[in-house]
């Protein structure tokens, strides 16, 4: 059994960066649901490829008025009875039904393409939750750390006041401070609580979860300039392939809609005996388009596709942006977090050095909790900056449409 935040628990599932994204593209509720509009698409090819039902249509008619019988014959009698029977088919000119299908098709790959860029976004958002959730635990841990520390020292002061080594002032100091960071420990580990909720949310799970606090978070390599970055972005970015789908579509779309302006005969036979004489007939029946021409649909799919040319326009431009702002931003904060190594030892060995003087009455108290105050307050900074150079590089995989690659 497990306790955690009052929960008892079974079984805690340990989730690294990868296998969070994994996990995600497998059963994130909201990519499941998209995933039936491919099913969807498919059915509209299945449907554009069936061909026009023949129609079968008949009339009766019988003589009512009895003078005009023949002799010996009854209102049933086939001798008063006109039967006609005919069956029509429309036919498809222009080569409409392999148009429809073709117009499917393409509408297909828009789906597929819609599809990807959700899944983008999903994925996104779930690797920014993982690292929230890192984040909150590494605050969370600082903190107990920090308050064990704190409590150490708490204990051994107690006993220096009644040994009457220090004053009942620098007691009530540790204990303030203890108290303190109590309270904030309790804050770090709700919100640490919190995170994994909103992470099994994105994993589309029910059980309880935890994640990978030392996972290496080696990602994939990246080029190393901008260009190449551009270049692989304008490659792999789904947003700006679903844009190239809906041109194809619209043009695809208009080929469709002028094919629909040729009129679509319907052809077919009649079978019509008249009091008992057959006669064989044919049918036919054509629209003479002197007005109609879908006229209309012909200009909406050519204005469908001048905004799927702007939209692709628009998000090459965007796309550009992005992969540069994101780039930039990253190369700071690989900066920044190359200079906190040796800030993170040298105030480690200031508290142990400030910690062992002060218990040996060699400085007081106020110098050993500037010292907690800057180890701590170094470790959070080295977080923090951690956090924001690993955001960075979620970003650029975001950005360069790597993430769904991954």
């Amino acid at each position: 059994m497990i306790l955690v935040s009052g929960e008892v628990l079974s079984q805690t599932i340990l989730y690294t960066f990868q296998s969070a994204l994994s996990k995600t593209k497998e059963n994130n509720p909201l990519l499941r649901s998209e995933q039936l509009n491919l099913e969807s698409a498919r059915f509209d090819i299945l449907g554009a490829g069936l061909r026009p039902n023949p129609s079968l249509n008949n009339q009766t008619l019988i003589q009512v008025d009895s003078k005009y019988y023949p002799p010996n014959s009854e209102w049933s009698s086939p001798l008063n009875r006109q039967v006609w029977y005919q069956v029509t088919k429309p036919f498809q000119l222009d080569n409409l039904r392999a148009k429809k299908i073709d117009f499917s098709k393409q509408g297909l790959k828009v789906t597929e393409k819609a599809y990807f860029e959700t899944e983008r976004n999903v994925l996104n958002a779930t690797a920014n939750q993982w690292l929230n959730t890192w984040y909150s635990y590494l605050t969370y841990n600082t903190i107990e750390k920090t308050l064990k520390n704190i409590d150490s020292l708490n204990i051994i002061n107690e006993n220096r006041f009644r040994n009457q080594v220090i004053t009942k002032s620098d007691l009530i100091r540790t204990q303030l401070l203890a108290e303190q960071y109590r309270l904030r420990f309790t804050s770090a580990r709700q919100d640490y609580s919190n995170q994994l909720k909103s992470l099994r949310v994105q994993l589309g799970v029910a059980d309880s979860i935890a994640i990978d606090v030392n996972d290496p978070f080696v990602l994939v390599q990246l080029p190393n300039n901008l260009d190449s970055l551009i270049s692989l972005s304008l490659q792999q970015r789904a947003d700006l392939q679903w844009m190239q789908a809906n041109v194809a579509l619209a043009e695809s779309n208009i080929i469709l809609q002028k094919s629909k302006a040729y009129p679509q005969p319907e052809i077919g036979l009649i079978w019509n005996p008249q009091n008992t004489i057959p006669y064989l007939g044919f049918f036919g029946t054509i629209q003479l388009p002197f007005f109609a021409r879908n006229q209309s649909e012909i200009g909406k799919s050519k204005v469908y596709r001048q905004q799927s040319e702007l939209n692709k326009q628009r998000i090459e431009l965007t796309l550009r942006a992005e992969v540069e702002t994101s780039y930039k931003t990253f190369l700071l904060y690989q900066s920044n977090l190359s200079k906190y190594q040796n800030l993170l030892n040298q105030s480690e060995i200031v508290l142990e050095t400030v910690r062992y003087a002060y218990l040996r009455g060699a400085t007081n108290l106020i110098d050993f909790l500037e010292a907690q105050r800057a180890w701590f307050d170094t470790r959070q900074n080295y977080y923090e900056t951690l956090f924001t150079y690993r955001k960075s590089y979620i970003d650029l995989l975001f950005v360069t449409g790597t993430l769904n690659k991954m």
